[in-house]
């Protein structure tokens, strides 16, 4: 990670942050957000166009709940398995109205063209079907559903948008199959 360089104007002012980090290949930067910390786009990205790649060690639920809430950074991958996500992607943050979306399973891609500077959104909810793990939501977005869930609490419609656009983890797709939902292929 390298300090990002003085001469580019506006990213050092970006939400208020003195010092964002420039992440692998100058794409991404860390900086302050209205939700805490967010990920942020220092370059342009277009419609399709893949962000970042998902990774990390490979976890049960119980394994993420000992874990604990301030180490585990889980994305659920399985049925049973997540992956504990870290640096950047620990960074974007959830919105009701996603910018990014993940495409088979790891890739977090750009759902419209996103601008340098704007912060980097995914909707949780896509990637969840557990039963045990629900927030409340501080999007802002006026569509905000005001809770995070599992993928079977979003409304009718989005489920249908989501599945319709790929973004949707293939478990949650095995499962909806199973329970007799049309396939969307």
């Amino acid at each position: 990670m390298l300090p990002l360089p003085q001469d580019q104007p506006g990213f050092l002012e970006c939400h208020g942050h003195p010092d964002p980090l420039l992440i692998g290949d100058g794409g991404l930067f860390v900086a302050s957000s209205p939700l805490g910390l967010g990920l942020f786009a220092a370059r342009s990205f277009a419609e399709g166009e893949t962000i970042l790649v998902f990774n990390g060690a490979l976890l049960t639920l119980e394994q993420v709940i000992a874990k604990g809430d301030d180490q585990a950074n889980p994305l659920q991958v399985d049925d049973q398995l997540y992956l504990d996500i870290g640096y950047p992607a620990v960074y974007a943050n959830h919105s009701c109205r996603p910018n990014t979306g993940i495409r088979d399973d790891v890739r977090l891609v750009a759902l419209e063209p996103i601008s340098p500077g704007q912060e980097i959104f995914w909707d949780y909810s896509t990637s969840m079907w557990e039963d045990y793990w629900v927030m409340d939501c501080q999007c802002g977005e006026p569509c905000c559903r005001r809770q995070i869930g599992d993928f079977p609490s979003l409304p009718t419609w989005q489920q249908w948008e989501y599945l319709s656009r790929g973004l949707v983890l293939q478990f949650i797709r095995r499962r909806l199959e199973e329970r007799g939902a049309p396939d969307l292929d």
